[in-house]
């Protein structure tokens, strides 16, 4: 029969009957039946193929349950009989990946109760190794140029690509090239915005900023050549 445990096994076998001889088909079996092996297949590591198997055997307490039709029972009554040589299709994944046999992944996919097995051979999960994900964007932040983590502060440095551009006057962190149209200081010169001069250097406008509009000066019409005209 194409079945991976026992409790589906003996149920196979009563719907192969007609509803009105259920009945007497469970009694019989309760009688006739010995046990109930169970079998499937997985990929060995290294290569090949190795079998787990489910083993009932038909104890008392067994054929109690065939004849009352409560095969859903026998899990307890097998988990519980290893002294009788009985096990769960589980309990022998178990075993395998313990003893390095198959892999966790593998034995979990055979397995009847997943939730179960894991708490029984969890420990056994293969660790994922690798590179880390490149973080995404910052919240807010446009995607464009994004050039990978930004540093500590949530805030990429200016002239970073895809941050906005540092204004006029603004020197840049040592190390990083200047931004267009900026003109870098001397090395060892305090940063400043162009009003401060530097040692041995005339005061003066900063290289590189804008002079400012010089207020218009009022005309001295005594001096003109003809006088103003009239309203």
């Amino acid at each position: 029969l194409h079945t991976t445990s026992a409790p589906s096994t003996i149920d196979r076998v009563i719907d192969v009957f007609p509803p009105h001889q259920q009945e007497q088909i469970r009694m019989q079996l309760s009688i006739a039946l010995n046990g109930v092996i169970c079998q499937s297949l997985l990929p060995k590591v290294g290569g090949g193929r190795v079998a787990a198997f489910e083993v009932m055997v038909c104890l008392t307490s067994i054929a109690n349950l065939i004849r009352e039709a409560k095969t859903h029972q026998m899990v307890n009554i097998i988990q519980s009989g290893s002294r009788y040589g009985m096990h769960t299709l589980d309990q022998h994944l178990g075993d395998l990946v313990r003893n390095g046999v198959v892999t966790y992944e593998e034995a979990e996919a055979k397995s009847q109760d997943p939730v179960g097995f894991e708490t029984q051979v969890g420990q056994f999960k293969t660790k994922r190794t690798g590179p880390m994900p490149a973080a995404g964007p910052i919240p807010g932040q446009s995607t464009s140029n994004w050039a990978g983590t930004p540093p500590a502060g949530g805030q990429r440095p200016p002239g970073a690509p895809g941050s906005p551009a540092a204004p006029p006057g603004v020197q840049v962190r040592p190390g990083q090239p200047p931004l267009p149209g900026q003109v870098p200081h001397p090395t060892g010169a305090p940063a400043g915005n162009g009003g401060a001069a530097h040692a041995g250097q005339a005061a003066g406008p900063h290289p590189g900023t804008p002079a400012a509009p010089q207020p218009a000066q009022p005309t001295d019409w005594s001096a003109a050549q003809s006088p103003p005209p009239h309203a």
